[in-house]
């Protein structure tokens, strides 16, 4: 298009330039002229029905798939659970060490733990969901998981959601010692493959229940060999206690 102007340009120039010497050249160069603006109109004519076209058979935006809500049937298998594991009602969330809006859920579950309306009446579950893109997230979970081979898997959760910004292997060992376990087999478990397979079976559990970021939350009942739960409408203490306070009016004695 800006080539045609060019030449049509360039043409009313040379007119000009030769209008006093030469009337038989100033009738070719209009001819030439009149020739170009019809050449230019098809050629928008056709750009234009190109662009209709492809607007036409461009496929509607198709909308997003609804997110599971539940409820859902949670194994019980490999769970870390903070508070009463006997509660009759519980939080699972499917979390990722290196995720901030994980670090922000922690308080609002410590809350809720604490509670006076509620308190060992909800336990919270922690399932492993480390994000492809957090390269420390997967070498965190495996440092929590393995200090739970020692009793102390929030000890670890804490502390690394604590200095969520210096994930590393030397930090570990550190916080290890710290929560006062035996370092030498923490090192040795972190190796362990089994760790691995833990976080692998969390995520694909986590994948049949929707769940796609972190932190993903679910609320529901602590039955005798799994949990059934449903997705969070809400993310503060206020919201989970009134979600667990409606769970146990429903939930026999």
């Amino acid at each position: 298009m800006r080539h045609s102007f060019f030449r049509l340009f360039v043409a009313s120039l040379v007119l000009n330039l030769v209008a006093c010497n030469d009337p038989a050249g100033i009738s070719d160069l209009k001819n030439e002229i009149v020739a170009m603006k019809q050449q230019q109109a098809t050629l928008l004519e056709k750009i234009n029905s190109i662009d209709a076209s492809l607007k036409n058979n461009r496929p509607a935006a198709q909308p997003a798939p609804p997110v599971p809500q539940g409820p859902f049937t949670v194994s019980k298998q490999n769970s870390n659970i903070l508070g009463n594991p006997k509660a009759p009602t519980v939080i699972v969330a499917w979390s990722d060490f290196q995720c901030p809006f994980c670090s922000k859920l922690l308080p609002v579950v410590n809350d809720t733990l604490q509670d006076p309306e509620v308190k060992g009446k909800v336990a919270f579950v922690f399932k492993q969901y480390p994000l492809p893109f957090h390269n420390k997230a997967t070498p965190a979970a495996k440092a929590a998981l393995a200090a739970g081979k020692q009793g102390k898997f929030f000890e670890m959760h804490d502390k690394i959601f604590d200095n969520q910004g210096q994930l590393a292997e030397d930090k570990f060992d550190g916080w290890a010692k710290e929560i006062g376990i035996n370092v030498t087999k923490f090192k040795k478990d972190m190796q362990d493959p089994a760790l691995d397979d833990v976080i692998k079976s969390d995520m694909e559990e986590g994948n049949k229940f929707g769940v796609r970021g972190t932190p993903s939350v679910f609320i529901g009942t602590n039955d005798k060999d799994s949990f059934t739960v449903s997705r969070a409408q809400g993310r503060s203490p206020d919201a989970f206690k009134q979600a667990i306070k409606d769970l146990l009016a429903k939930k026999p004695a």
